[in-house]
This record gives structure tokens, sequence and C-alpha cells, in this order.
């Protein structure tokens, strides 16, 4: 990261302190070393500062929405933090080509599956983009959900911080299956978010509140 980017990092961070209330004990089991494909819930903008000025001294890319690049204040955010392009009505080569680099370069790919902002903190239907990219650079997976930021336009409303609580899963490997279709990518994408759900409160589950025909049959749990 860049002096500017470190002097923004610490900007943020002062500003997040006075805003926000966060129980992020549980993130100081991220790994430190080795590619990492980070799989997190998607509320509102909280979470991306959140996340980003928590993860130094680890090197991260995350799957940004290419859009962010239209605003002069967010394109240097997302520069800094490590940003990748992503048309989210096309994706396209480049951004998968880009986020295998990050990985084989050890870094920390952060992914959020449901590809855009619930608001409201429901979990939606992911998407098996971040199937496609664990089965082709072999890198773990580890769930980070959060809830609580979706209070936070009705708390600074009322000058209130916003508590924030994160809880983190198993890192998990995918096991290859025989034949790798998009039928397949979906049935494991599911297991994955599924892992994201049992994380949150039962009220935050959304779709993926029913867990009957739930296992783990194409995950497998790693030391941690």
């Amino acid at each position: 990261m860049t002096l500017r980017g470190r002097c923004l990092n610490m900007g943020v961070k002062m500003i997040l302190r006075i805003i926000c209330s966060v129980d992020g004990t549980e993130l100081n089991r991220v790994p430190m070393e080795g590619p990492l494909i980070v799989m997190v819930n998607h509320i509102n903008f909280l979470e991306v500062p959140l996340l980003s000025t928590r993860m130094l001294p680890r090197e991260f890319r995350a799957l940004t929405k290419q859009e962010t690049w239209d605003n002069p204040i967010f394109r240097i955010l997302a520069d800094e933090w490590g940003g990748i392009p992503l048309n989210r009505d096309k994706p396209g080569i480049e951004s998968f080509r880009r986020s295998l680099e990050s990985l084989k370069e050890n870094k920390i790919l952060f992914i959020a599956p449901e590809g855009t902002r619930t608001e409201d903190g429901i979990l939606r239907e992911g998407h098996t983009g971040i199937t496609s990219l664990a089965l082709k650079s072999g890198a773990p997976i580890l769930p980070i959900a959060h809830y609580g930021g979706e209070q936070f336009w009705r708390n600074i409303k009322r000058m209130r911080r916003t508590k924030v609580t994160f809880k983190i899963g198993d890192p998990l490997m995918i096991l290859r299956p025989d034949v790798i279709n998009k039928d397949m990518k979906k049935v494991i994408t599911d297991q994955l978010m599924y892992e994201l759900a049992s994380l949150l409160p039962p009220s935050y589950r959304g779709h993926y509140h029913q867990r009957k025909d739930y296992d783990r049959s194409y995950l497998k749990q790693i030391a941690n």
C-alpha cells in the first residue's frame, strides 16, 4: 500500500471508530499467509472499509463494481484497497484473470457472492463465480459474515453508533467433482452459502434459512 493509502486508511479508521461499534475479535482468525478467498455477505457500503482497514499487513484484492471508479473519491479508495473492476451484468474474463493472479500472489481476494447490496441484511442467492475461481485456483475459502450494518442510516440520523458484528467460519476447500458443469457449480455454491448463512442469526439467513437439503458433500474443512 502506498503512503497515500496508509494515510487514507488511518483517516477512515478514525471515522469508523466514531460512527461504529465493531465486534471484530474473530477477524484475528484470518490466516496471515497464503492465498485465500474471503466470502462475505454484502449489506451496504460499510463492510468494505470495516474489513479493509483491518486486513493490514496482509495484501488483499476485492471484486468491486466498475461504477465505483466513476466517483473520484471512491476511485482513490478502490485503487488503494485493491479493487478489481467487475461488470456485474456481464462479468468479463479480465476480472477473472486478475482475481486468479491475485491468488497466485498469495493475496486475500474478497468476494460477495450475492453480487449486490441487500441493504436489509437478508441473505440473497449466491452466484457461482466464487466456485469457478476456487476450482481454478485451488485456494481455500473463508466465510466471513456480518450483521448490524443495515441499521446504519437509521442510527446516523439519530446520532447513534452502529454496532456491527463479524463472525468467521471454518476455512474450506472444494472437493473437485467428477463432472464440473453449471448445475454442479450451483450445488457447490449453495453449500458455501449455507456455510455463510450458518454464521448469521436466523432472521438474516433469507434464501438459505432452510437447511433440510444442506450438506458438506463437496466441502472439506481445513486446519486454521
